[in-house]
Order: C-alpha cells, then sequence, then structure tokens
C-alpha cells in the first residue's frame, strides 16, 4: 500500500499555514500516529485522518504490540492506548530499545515494565560527561558526542572508548547491531576551496564489539602538508620526497584544491578524509601526510 497525505495546516503566524512532522509510529491494527508541530493525527492504513489528538511535537514516539504507543514531547512523556487516553506517564527521562522502556532518575538506570511503567530492576548508570545516550539490545548502552563513543554492558562496566576525529560536525547518532556491534555515521568538513565556500561529506561505519574500526585510522589530511605540522610550506617536499613510492588507500580529490592554500588559509582549511599507509616516518607521521 502506498499513499500520500498531507497534513491539516498549523497557523502560528495569521495568514502563514505551515507544519512539521517530527515522527511516526506504527500501531499494531495497521493505523500510524503522526507526530507534528500542532498535533498528533491517527491516520488508517491508506492514509487517512481518522482521529485527532492534542498532543504536539517536537518530540518521539513508538508503537506497541497491543495498539497502545509510546509518547514522549512537551507535555507528556509515557504509555497511550490507541484512542489517546493515558495509560501511565513518568517525568524522568525515558531511554528505549525498541519497545524495551529504561529509566534514567539521576543516577540510577531502571527497566521498566512497559505496561504499567513500573520498576522490575535498577542499576547505577556510568555517566562519562558525553551528552548523547542510546541503549543498545544487549542491556548495555552507549554516551557519545561527536568524537568519542563509550561503550557499556549492561552491568554499568565500560567495554570500550572509542575516538573519531573529523572537523566540524563528526559523528550525530550511535546504534546497536544484531551482532552487538555499532552503527555510526555523519558529516565532516571535507574541503574550503575559495571565496569561503564549504563542502561537506557523509561518512557511515561500524565499530566491533571490542572498539575497533577502521575509522580508527582514518584523519583529515590537510592536501601538501607532509610532516603534519599544520602549514603547507617548504619543508614539505622532503617528506614526500622520503614517502615516494610508498602506497596506500586512495584519497580521491585530495590535492586538487591545494593552489595557493598555504597563502590564504594557513593550510587549516583543506582536507580529505585519509587511512593510514602501511609505514611511517621515524618520529611517527603516517607516509599519508
Amino acid at each position: 500500500m502506498n499513499f500520500n497525505t498531507t497534513l491539516p495546516s498549523h497557523y502560528s503566524t495569521p495568514n502563514i499555514p505551515e507544519q512539521e512532522t517530527y515522527d511516526v509510529a506504527v500501531l499494531s491494527n495497521g493505523n500510524y500516529t503522526c507526530l507534528t508541530l500542532d498535533s498528533i493525527y491517527i491516520l488508517d492504513p491508506s492514509g487517512n485522518v481518522i482521529r485527532t489528538l492534542n498532543f504536539r511535537g517536537p518530540g518521539k514516539m513508538f508503537g506497541f504490540n497491543n495498539g497502545d504507543f509510546y509518547l514522549e514531547c512537551g507535555s507528556f512523556r509515557g504509555r497511550m492506548d490507541m484512542n489517546g487516553n493515558p495509560i501511565w506517564s513518568n517525568p524522568s527521562l525515558i531511554l528505549h530499545h525498541d519497545t524495551t522502556l529504561y529509566r534514567l532518575s539521576g543516577n540510577t538506570l531502571s527497566k521498566l515494565d512497559g505496561m504499567t511503567g513500573s520498576v522490575i530492576s535498577s542499576i547505577p548508570f556510568t555517566q562519562t560527561g558525553l551528552p548523547e545516550i542510546q541503549m543498545l539490545k544487549d542491556g548495555g548502552w552507549c554516551v557519545y558526542n561527536s568524537t568519542t563513543i563509550n561503550r557499556f554492558d549492561s552491568n554499568g562496566v565500560s567495554k570500550f572508548t572509542s575516538t573519531i576525529s573529523l572537523p566540524k560536525n563528526g559523528m550525530n547518532y550511535v546504534g546497536g547491531q544484531s551482532d552487538g556491534s555499532l552503527i555510526t555515521g555523519g558529516t565532516y568538513r571535507s574541503k574550503r576551496p575559495i571565496f569561503y565556500e564549504y563542502d561537506f561529506s557523509s561518512f557511515i561505519g561500524t565499530i566491533d564489539t571490542s572498539g575497533n574500526s577502521i575509522i580508527d585510522s582514518t584523519t583529515q589530511i590537510w592536501p601538501g602538508d607532509a610532516n603534519d605540522d599544520g602549514i603547507v610550506e617548504f619543508g614539505d617536499v622532503v617528506y614526500i620526497a622520503l614517502a615516494q613510492g610508498s602506497t596506500g588507500p586512495n584519497r580521491v580529490d585530495s590535492a586538487i584544491y591545494n593552489y595557493n592554500d598555504w597563502q590564504y588559509y594557513g593550510g587549516y582549511e583543506i582536507g580529505d578524509i585519509g587511512t593510514d599507509f602501511p609505514g611511517s616516518f621515524a618520529f611517527g607521521v603516517n607516509h599519508k601526510q
């Protein structure tokens, strides 16, 4: 079944219609709940609006097997039936993996009975100061920011810390896979040629259960800066000569925008992702530079 549905417009400013969808959940009877800027719209399997609930986004939701759904928005955090009647609510931060719910209150993480909202079990929550939290299938969790992931098991014991250093944005999501590995992705600034025009690229990668990934040996390369001192200058020629004949993973267009880079941008604004070559210079700079 394919359909295209236009939701009613919302007027926060007179005569200027707007609408925004924040999340969609599938209910067990085939209906959909759609959290928007002004309401929750219940749609039938053909996309027709059959009910409107007085809750608004931003927020998130997901459906339970019996037709209820979980809602988190500014005015409510908890479980509702398909008619929009609250079953339970909780003011604490609620985390989830699929439909398994957890409550984070202070430094305690509690697994919840999804039907009643009551606590099943609790363990100390290990926090490292990283702002984002992702629950995982095995009951463990990750805390992360744009550069660092700290992975914990279901007892709160740290399994590994992985760091990815890419300029500007870096990672913006971490998720768990069925084999216990993690998947992550985001965007990074790849080059800035002329007239202050930034170019962004995206990346996606996996991290195994021990915290190892090809992303570990992936860094930002400033074209021509062969000794990694932050500027393109004559001294780089020596290292370029020493590395002649070295081979490694290709960087597609890293040298294209090298014109006058050192003069106008100090060698800091142009780069492409590079994975380590097999060899390094005596003081540790990799030949990929």
